[in-house]
């Protein structure tokens, strides 16, 4: 934002004095991030930060009604192949995140295995957006509350875990995808590996 004084500009004629003073508005900018050839930089393979993913899935989870999820320990792998016409295709191996729920007091555990694969696009603007989404990949949640299991059906959804639109940056070796509020918010991190 910026913002300047007023300058006043005296004009003198023979019979006249003028006296004009301008004022500049102040002016709100919003430079979007710029990701120079972003559809070649996301190509390759990637592997997702476990860490970041995990504090994602709880918040996006969390955003669906499930009550609040904290985070207490993940493992298993995401790899994702990203060709050169903008396919992701996104392999859970084994993906599991335990996270604790103070509301109710339970520990859960949530496990993610399979194939997602959907076309991505990524503009130089920073933005991008999935489409032709098809789900292969199961997700499978349990419960433990006092020490008793609660069996929890597995979750009918018609999209996959990263999916969407939003905002990201691709650079050498890391990017990062911040999901817009609109769906679930949140960011991941994930590694070049190829």
């Amino acid at each position: 934002s910026s913002s300047t004084s007023p300058t006043t500009t005296v004009v003198s004629g023979a019979d006249n004095t003028i006296v004009t003073s301008i004022t500049e508005a102040a002016v709100e900018t919003t430079i979007a991030a710029v990701v120079p050839n972003a559809a070649a930089c996301v190509q390759g393979q990637w592997t997702m930060r476990n860490d970041t993913f995990a504090e994602y899935f709880a918040s996006n989870m969390a955003s669906l009604g499930e009550g609040e999820l904290i985070a207490t320990g993940v493992s298993g792998s995401v790899m994702i192949e990203v060709a050169a016409d903008g396919t992701w295709t996104v392999n859970y191996s084994a993906w599991a995140l335990s996270a604790s729920m103070p509301t109710i007091g339970a520990d859960v555990s949530i496990v993610i295995n399979g194939v997602d694969v959907s076309t991505g696009t990524f503009k130089d603007d920073g933005t991008y957006a999935f489409s032709g989404v098809s789900i292969g990949t199961t997700i499978n949640f349990s419960a433990t509350v006092d020490g008793v299991a609660f069996p929890i059906p597995p979750m009918e959804r018609s999209t996959q875990v990263i999916d969407g639109g939003g905002t990201f940056t691709c650079s050498g070796d890391e990017m990062m995808l911040t999901v817009d509020t609109s769906a679930s918010g949140g960011a991941f991190v994930m590694d070049r590996t190829g």
